[in-house]
């Protein structure tokens, strides 16, 4: 209960997880366990009683921007790591390394603006752009 005497939405649904401390100690928890724990901070935890999970924002300690989120089953405790920022996103973001490179080509008068992930199997090499196969399929969004 709060101080006010009002009862929380995390009391009433009796999650494990119930105020922003826990959700910070799970976090940073996990964050250890990943070696990140002396690279972010946290933002804000939010309770998303419609999912029923916490949401901890991870920020940057030196930059303070977003760098990905921790989700928290509310109900168990336990990290839901499908739905938690990967641990080398995280550190790519932090360290400044773009997850998407665009480039941009020039032919005759009209501006083509490419975008592709370093993920999804395309390689660039001495300026040339390469698709590269995956699983007998061609890279996401070359078609």
């Amino acid at each position: 209960m709060r101080n006010n005497g009002a009862t929380t939405v995390t009391e009433l649904r009796r999650y494990a997880v119930v105020d922003v401390k826990q959700a910070k100690e799970i976090g940073l928890g996990w964050l250890k366990g990943k070696q990140l724990d002396n690279a972010v901070e946290f933002g804000l935890p939010e309770v998303d009683d419609r999912y029923h999970v916490w949401r901890v924002a991870l920020l940057s300690q030196h930059t303070d921007t977003k760098v990905g989120e921790i989700v928290i089953d509310a109900r168990t405790s336990l990290v839901l790591e499908n739905k938690t920022t990967r641990p080398d996103v995280i550190e790519s973001r932090i360290l400044g390394r773009d997850q998407t490179l665009c480039r941009r080509q020039e032919s005759a008068s009209i501006q083509v603006r490419s975008c592709y992930r370093i993920r999804s199997g395309v390689s660039q090499e001495n300026g040339q752009v390469d698709r590269l196969e995956h699983k007998g399929a061609p890279a996401a969004g070359f078609g």
